[in-house]
């Protein structure tokens, strides 16, 4: 069960934060211990959660036979914009996407249905738990909102509710000597069955999602899939897949930054080196998984480049709109034109060698050429 995999591979790296090569990427201060004597809670009630996943089977069969028509996947590499067209695709009613509060604290159908009671009682009551939990995540995003606005019931990534089954990448911030977090950076890099496990695994959580939301159309927003795409495309067949780009030394900058506040909650990667040496490698990864994906399947992603997102949003949202065949509603685009981030970062701020930078633009070319010269690419696909 991949559950129980999981467990297995979180004990593992909780053991390996004591091995030299753990206390290395992460020194055991006395923030460090801390954070390492309280993740167990996480993993508690990661396996709360896997029990309510697995009482949906015998309580909700019927989520099983929910079908997902015509998927939309809003993917590419992290900090390329792919939050701020996610938020601004989920302001349509007709999508459904997971919020944040969903995520991480009912995946399951079961939890779902009791926190809508247990809602119903506090707005009967005058919304105290509500009021609690606003002010808790707005002190928690006080720290990140330049980076990453975060609400409980805002339009986020469902990637985090693969945390309890081990397998969000990100949690590697948490363990960076893990090879099996690491490895998730990359998903053909996982064993067959690994991969199958998680892929099934995955679309039971997007079952869950659209059954109890009233099959809607589904859309899911994903940063760090790009190594997914291959799989997913394989899947969905009908799926619809954005993929969001930027200038890479930009985009790489950028999610280096961003990791500021996490690095310094989890005490963990104090030495810039070791995390620029970990995000470079994977933004390679992802770009060369894009790269090969799009050259056999150019007709199936619609390339969306940040800046011309920035300049141009209406004309992004009815190319996305073009493709699902409907009418693209009105009135998003102004937000995103007037929408602006006050992180600030420079590449020159990171030791990141020439050839990586070098390495990582002659990619992100190829990738442009691809969705943009049909003879390249062998297809029509235009990029936006």
């Amino acid at each position: 069960m991949i559950l129980i995999d999981a467990l297995r591979c979180y004990i593992a790296a909780w053991f390996g934060a004591f091995a030299p090569e753990g206390r290395r990427l992460a020194p055991l201060t006395p923030r460090r211990l801390l954070m390492l004597f309280c993740l167990p809670a996480a993993f508690l009630l990661f396996a709360v959660h896997g029990l309510c996943l697995a009482l949906d089977n015998l309580l909700f069969p019927a989520y099983r036979r929910q079908s997902l028509k015509k998927p939309v996947f809003v993917a590419g590499v992290p900090r390329s914009g792919t939050t701020f067209l996610h938020r601004r695709l989920a302001e349509d009613s007709s999508f459904t996407t997971t919020a944040t509060w969903e995520l991480l604290l009912a995946p399951s159908v079961l939890q779902r249905r009791l926190v809508s009671v247990m809602g119903r009682l506090d707005n009967a009551l005058g919304d105290p738990v509500a009021r609690l939990l606003t002010r808790m995540v707005g002190a928690g995003n006080s720290h990140v909102e330049a980076v990453h606005e975060v609400a409980l019931d805002a339009a986020e990534e469902d990637y985090l509710a693969l945390l309890p089954a081990a397998g969000c990448f990100f949690a590697l911030l948490a363990f960076p000597q893990s090879e099996g977090l690491r490895r998730l950076g990359d998903l053909s890099r996982l064993p067959r069955r690994r991969q199958q496990r998680l892929l099934n695994h995955y679309h039971r959580l997007l079952q869950r999602h659209v059954y109890v939301h009233g099959s809607r159309q589904l859309l899911s927003k994903n940063a760090a899939f790009a190594s997914w795409l291959p799989f997913l495309a394989e899947r969905y067949p009908d799926g619809v897949f954005v993929v969001c780009l930027r200038q890479p030394q930009t985009a790489l900058s950028s999610q280096l930054s961003s990791l500021a506040e996490a690095r310094s909650t989890l005490a963990s990667l104090p030495q810039d080196g070791d995390l620029v040496a970990l995000f470079a490698d994977c933004y390679l990864r992802w770009y060369h998984s894009i790269e090969g994906w799009l050259t056999d399947n150019a007709e199936r992603g619609l390339v969306v480049e940040q800046e011309r997102l920035r300049e141009n949003p209406q004309e992004v949202l009815s190319r996305i709109y073009e493709r699902l065949g409907r009418e693209c509603p009105t009135g998003g685009a102004r937000d995103m034109q007037t929408s602006s981030s006050s992180h600030k970062h420079a590449l020159t701020d990171w030791d990141i060698s020439a050839d990586t930078v070098a390495e990582l633009e002659a990619i992100h070319d190829r990738v442009i050429a691809l969705a943009t010269n049909p003879a390249a690419a062998g297809r029509s696909q235009r990029a936006l």
